[in-house]
């Protein structure tokens, strides 16, 4: 482990930058109570340490405990702190229809008839 250097990950970095901008120009932010806010940014730290350095680079590397442990966290617990921050305003914004709707479309394209034509 002694080439366990730090190098960024701009790409995670890019992530939380663009949820903390959701969360906080998404709606009126009076209205969020201060469990919510607590809540959003629990699960935004959590992803964020579990998604950078050292942790990432760890169980990609040399642990699979360690990788394992990582997709639990971002999958058990990440997820219903997220979602347990944000207010029925937010929740709208993200609601299932639109991807269905993509995913049909997707369907479409890319089913058999179409991509023989």
């Amino acid at each position: 482990m002694e080439n366990l250097v730090w190098h960024p990950h701009y790409d995670v970095w890019a992530l939380i930058v663009t949820l903390i901008i959701f969360f906080e120009y998404s709606t009126d932010n009076s209205s969020i109570k201060k469990s919510k806010r607590k809540s959003w940014y629990s699960g935004l730290f959590i992803l964020w340490l579990f998604t950078d350095w050292p942790i990432h680079d760890i169980g990609e590397k040399y642990l699979f405990s360690v990788h394992s442990a990582e997709h639990l966290v971002l999958a058990l617990i990440a997820p219903p702190l997220l979602l347990n921050g944000l207010n029925s305003a937010q929740k709208k914004l993200i609601s299932i229809r639109p991807l269905i709707a993509l995913l049909q479309i997707t369907l479409f394209i890319f089913s058999p008839f179409v991509v023989t034509l």
